[in-house]
């Protein structure tokens, strides 16, 4: 039973990270962002990171610069300082950039 549970909270993750960071538009993005934050906090930054590989495109600068804006609004500056170092190792130069905006 509780391993149905936690199953189902990364699926909530996952699809509240997709709304969040993949969505054009501005009212999905905020909808996402809000469900993620409506999330226990530990337990999100516990999965965010692997949640978020698994399920985005982080070669993508949109949606790279999405997940980076959804790590400061959860004010965890060790989540951020890690993916901006993962961006700075992007073969997509456009990604880089974006992380290098951040790290300054």
């Amino acid at each position: 039973m509780i391993r149905i549970e936690g199953m189902a909270s990364i699926d909530n993750l996952r699809e509240a990270l997709q709304l969040a960071c993949q969505a054009q538009h501005m009212s999905n993005i905020i909808s996402g962002r809000n469900q993620i934050v409506a999330l226990p906090r530990s337990w999100v930054l516990e999965n965010i990171e692997k949640t978020a590989i698994e399920t985005l495109d982080l070669g993508d600068d949109w949606e790279y610069r999405r997940l980076l804006e959804i790590a400061d609004l959860l004010r965890d500056s060790g989540l951020v300082s890690r993916l901006v170092t993962f961006g700075q190792q992007s073969v997509n130069p456009d990604v880089r950039e974006v992380a290098e905006e951040w790290a300054a």
